[in-house]
């Protein structure tokens, strides 16, 4: 399978990681709940335990407000403690079935444990919660391409793009799943329409590939 390209990793990870600082540091909840500032400024100094600390005080005070369990589950991963990072990322589902980035996450930490399954089933239940949001059949895509099953990825990509036809990464993405299940002259066609699109990383594939 032919690898992406460094610049298309390094764009998804700072979508990610926007996502992840966003996430972290705007929490509406802050004016009532002085715990989360304090847990925020220690987060930010790196003392993951003391910020940690302060999290587990504001769920004591929000008990159902589900972010707080996402960013106390970052801090948990952050530490190490994986089963109680998954803990805390299942009971945010359980408290807004619709929090995309919870079952993100929790599946990245299954991903990076090997469990290939367990994060395809995670990224499954995703998208039955949030047909509409694309990023599912996304993230679900790159890990089927990722072990080969090309025709899921590809139907996957279809139907990521469908939901969010002026992305261009998703056309390179998909461009891939085609050149490696054989279809040189489709995945050409996505390459350049992610370049007419605006996404400049298509060029190095249109170069490799496409010649």
């Amino acid at each position: 399978m032919y690898n992406l390209n460094l610049n298309l990793n390094m764009k998804l990870q700072f979508l990610l990681f926007s996502l992840l600082f966003l996430c972290a540091c705007q929490n509406n909840h802050g004016a009532s709940n002085p715990y989360v500032e304090k847990g925020n400024a220690k987060w930010k100094a790196k003392d993951y335990k003391g910020a940690l600390l302060e999290y587990d005080q504001a769920v004591k005070a929000e008990p159902d407000y589900a972010l707080l369990y996402l960013n106390r589950a970052k801090l948990k991963w952050v530490l190490k403690d994986n089963n109680a990072a998954i803990a805390d990322y299942e009971k945010a589902i359980s408290l807004d079935r619709k929090f995309s980035l919870a079952y993100i996450l929790l599946a990245d930490i299954k991903l990076n444990s090997k469990d290939t399954a367990g994060a395809l089933k995670v990224y499954s239940r995703m998208i039955d919660a949030v047909p509409d949001n694309f990023n599912g059949y996304l993230h679900r895509a790159q890990v089927e391409h990722k072990i080969n099953n090309n025709k899921a990825a590809l139907q996957d990509y279809n139907k990521a793009i469908a939901l969010n036809e002026k992305d261009g990464t998703l056309y390179i993405l998909r461009g891939y799943a085609k050149h490696d299940l054989g279809d040189k002259n489709g995945a050409c066609m996505d390459f350049n329409k992610a370049k007419g699109l605006g996404d400049n990383t298509a060029d190095d594939d249109i170069s490799l590939l496409c010649r």
